[in-house]
């Protein structure tokens, strides 16, 4: 059968029309404008080649749409003047089908072949396309000289399974004139440097690196293969840079994956190590883990990826250390239904929405990471249990900094979590749409690496959306159980800690700074606020406060239509610090509650001397509310604070801690702009047997990390009852001040005393702290001068003990003459002022905080006395 000017057919549809299986169709030179079906077994071949045979798409659709099978395209130069978004030659479910010598350009995909077996494809030229070859879900096909030359993606397979991966295609085939490597059964070979796509099917230990490769739908990738390695590899311009699937015990190292669809992809895959990569700029996700067990990614740099940043999901024993996810559009980390993650030493800051994000999963154990400047949550634990978050730091994110969701059995200790709000919400973008290849991709099934195309598996903000409001927050904690917090630093957020409807939580040593809303325990309809109070009335006659205030405030929400009662209750305990208390002062030692400016002690109360707090419990008054009214009663805020007795007065009348405070003396520290001491600097006691050197850039902190800017020493009016009397008459003690200062390098004391009063005896410089009573100094000692020296690097109470020299560690300094502990310093020294109060306390509470709150019935908790 002839198609052309004067033969049978004017074309070949029409030539199709008429054909029987086995025809043999022969077209002459011209430009045929057709879009045809080939349904019947037929060879349609050009008479002299594609550079004098044209096929030009009449509409749309496919050019050439093969469901035959044993169909064989022959010498044809298949183009669209304009880009068409269909195939130039379409192959579906037909064996047995051969392209040969075709060029094909300006469409979507220049060959697609899809749930088709055996199909050949040899000396076919494709260019200007979307997508040039693409086998999918297609078995045993065979391809020899193609030369694809697009700058979307020149070639890609895929399947669901080992057998669509096993394909006989050589190096001949070329990707932008670089040949494609497709290894299928191979052992022990290293692929040539001059690469330019690279497949490996269930091989073992190939070694593919030193590579510059792109524009494929996969750069790399590994197919049911183990062993192997990828390093210093380049990858652009592909739908995935670096694919493993159904891969295990792989490493990849050292590449670059940037202005990929999405970077790396390691699907059902275990044993993989991903390190020091750079994963930057994708259209998508940087680094996706999916189904794979016993995966570590150390060292990696992933930034600026249109979704998340890595994205772990039904993937268990998972280790994240140490890699730099910065400025990706939507979360930092993402992991979802994985069990047994490591997150350590990550910095993961400036993404779009939070920063690192944790769903449905447990196990899970998050330590020293850095979240900062995020612009929704620096961390979020959603429905997830038995979590462990510890010396992590999630500082000036958008709204909050730790938030916890439906979560249980988590433990947060040590975290730090500041100035929540202090940073905006970013405009992070990458492209406004989808590149055209990509979405072609998906329409035709090819839905393998992200959130929303994995089987409509995993969906983008499965969490509900947290209230965006005014208020930042330190820490939230919504509807979630057993849940522990221990020395946790929130400072500069409008509420430092919020828990809202959530049971047995323990709080431990929690530091919050500023009068607004420090700590809120919430429930459906009522707030329960916890704040530091700078100021109260004055103490009770006869006491002394001892660690400040602190305001609880209960605050009621407007209801309407629903008759209930709102109980407020919760267990407190308050921490104190005993260095230099005496047991008669200790034993003193009260709660206290505010009432009508008169501080009234409440009833019940604890004091535990031995671990140093006191407890009690305290509620407000029941509110009930009625149907069908609106109450929204003012706050009811409870002041408490501790107070212990009075020392005694002297015949000045002043009380024996003024006294100390007025017979000690102060020194202001020489600050630089780095906020370290501009000089070395001297403080003495008054009367000058005690001295203090602090050396050239040592920074002085407070326990709230505030710079300290002046230091007094005193002579203590009392001692710790285990003081030995020999060191009480000797008055060799002091305390440095302020309270819980401690230093960047350690600072010097020095105690000068008579060596007749230690004969036999060695000086050695104690320490005294609430836990451990007295502890000895390494402690150098000079005879000669009659003078102790150690190195601390934190204040407290000091004594010079005389003890058996075989009790600790003493160094004799050998002297001639020289005073080896004044050094060349300039002495700052001024007499304190007489003060009722000290500027140097800070508070830090513990609470052990039970709070049962439901909606519509709640016990409540009474007691005699009750506030």
């Amino acid at each position: 059968m002839t198609v052309g000017e004067g033969k049978d057919y004017l074309n070949i549809s029409s030539a199709l029309s008429n054909a029987t299986n086995n025809s043999i169709i022969l077209v002459s030179d011209g430009i045929y404008h057709e879009s045809i079906i080939v349904d019947k077994e037929v060879i349609i071949r050009s008479e002299n080649g594609s550079a004098n045979t044209t096929i030009h798409p009449d509409t749309i659709a496919r050019t050439i749409n093969i469901t035959a099978h044993n169909v064989t395209i022959d010498g044809f130069n298949i183009s669209n003047n304009v880009l068409n978004p269909s195939p130039g030659i379409f192959i579906s479910s037909a064996s047995n089908c051969t392209l040969v010598n075709n060029d094909i350009s300006g469409f979507g995909f220049g060959i697609g072949v899809v749930n088709a077996s055996r199909p050949t494809l040899i000396n076919n030229s494709l260019s200007s396309n979307y997508i040039d070859i693409l086998l999918e879900n297609s078995i045993s096909g065979f391809m020899e000289n193609n030369d694809m030359a697009s700058t979307g993606i020149n070639f890609g397979v895929y399947g669901d399974s080992l057998e669509e991966y096993i394909h006989d295609i050589n190096s001949s085939n070329k990707v932008h004139e670089q040949p494609l490597y497709y290894l299928v059964n191979q052992v022990d070979y290293e692929v040539p440097t001059d690469a330019g796509q690279v497949y490996a099917v269930n091989s073992q230990n190939i070694t593919i690196r030193d590579l510059v490769v792109g524009n494929g739908l996969d750069g790399v990738a590994l197919i049911n293969t183990s062993n192997s390695t990828i390093e210093n590899v380049t990858v652009s311009g592909c739908y995935e840079g670096i694919l493993l699937f159904n891969s295990e015990y792989n490493l990849v190292r050292n590449v670059t994956a940037v202005d990929n669809y999405a970077g790396i992809h390691n699907h059902n895959s275990s044993n993989t190590m991903l390190l020091d990569n750079i994963v930057n700029d994708n259209f998508d996700g940087g680094i996706f883990l999916c189904g794979s067990d016993y995966i570590a990614l150390l060292g990696n740099g992933v930034s600026g990826n249109g979704d998340n940043g890595v994205s772990v999901w039904r993937s268990n024993y998972v280790m994240l250390l140490d890699n730099t996810i910065h400025f990706n559009v939507d979360d930092g980390i993402d992991i979802e239904e994985s069990n047994n993650v490591l997150l350590d030493s990550n910095a993961v800051n400036y993404n779009s929405e939070d920063g690192i994000d944790i769903e449905g999963s447990y196990d899970i154990l998050l330590g020293g990471n850095v979240v900062n400047y995020n612009s929704g949550i620096g961390i979020t634990i959603y429905n997830t249990n038995d979590s462990t978050l510890t010396n992590n730091t999630a500082n000036e994110n958008a709204f909050v900094g730790i938030y916890l969701h439906e979560a249980s059995n988590i433990t947060l200790m040590d975290n730090t979590v500041d100035s929540t709000g202090a940073y905006g919400v970013a405009a992070i973008q990458r492209q406004d749409t989808e590149p055209q290849n990509m979405d072609l991709l998906s329409n035709y099934g090819v839905k393998r690496h992200s959130k929303n195309t994995i089987n409509g598996i995993l969906s983008d903000d499965s969490m509900p959306v947290i209230a965006i409001d005014s208020i930042s927050y330190g820490l939230k904690i919504e509807n979630s159980d057993n849940i522990t917090l221990s020395n946790t630093h929130a400072t500069g957020n409008d509420c430092q800690l919020q828990a809202y409807i959530s049971e047995n939580l323990t709080v431990d040593n929690i530091i919050v700074t500023d009068e607004s809303a420090g700590i809120s325990f919430a429930g459906t309809f009522y707030d329960i606020r916890l704040s530091e109070r700078s100021s109260a009335p004055a103490s009770p006659s006869g006491k002394t406060n001892v660690n400040g205030y602190v305001d609880i405030a209960y605050l009621n929400y407007g209801i309407t239509s629903m008759p209930m009662y709102v109980p407020m209750g919760m267990d407190i305990k308050f921490s104190y610090d005993d260095p230099g208390m005496n047991t008669a002062g200790e034993s003193s030692v009260a709660l206290y509650n505010l009432s009508d400016n008169e501080w009234i002690k409440v009833a019940g109360s604890t004091l535990n001397t031995q671990h140093n707090y006191v407890s009690a419990s305290i509620s407000a008054p029941e509110i009930t509310i009625g149907g069908g009214t609106v109450l929204t009663p003012a706050p009811h805020t409870v002041t408490l604070a501790l107070f212990k007795d009075s020392e005694r007065t002297g015949s000045s009348g002043s009380s024996v801690i003024a006294r100390e405070r007025s017979q000690g003396t102060i020194t202001d520290l020489p600050r630089g702009n780095d906020g370290g001491l501009a000089k070395d600097t001297v403080v003495k006691s008054s009367d000058s047997t005690t001295t203090l050197t602090l050396f050239t850039g040592t920074k002085a902190l407070d326990p709230l990390g505030n710079p300290v800017n002046s230091i007094i020493v005193t002579t203590p009016s009392s001692l710790p009852s285990d003081t030995p009397r020999e060191v009480i008459e000797s008055g060799l003690y002091f305390r440095f001040g302020p309270s819980g200062t401690t230093f960047s390098q350690q600072v010097m004391v020095t105690m000068d005393f008579d060596p007749a009063d230690f004969e036999g005896r060695a000086p050695v410089i104690y320490t005294y702290t609430s836990e451990d009573g007295w502890i000895a100094l390494e402690t150098t000692v000079d005879w000669e001068n009659g003078r102790a020296t150690a190195m601390i690097s934190h204040f407290s109470l000091y004594a010079l003990f005389g003890t058996e020299a075989e009790e600790t560690t003493v160094i004799i300094a050998e002297t001639q003459g020289t005073d080896i502990n004044a050094p060349d310093v300039q002495e700052e020294e001024t007499l304190a002022e007489n003060e009722s109060g000290s500027s140097y306390l800070y508070w830090v509470i513990g609470l052990i905080i039970v709070l049962i709150i439901a909606v519509a019935v709640v016990r409540p908790k009474k007691k005699d006395g009750e506030l």
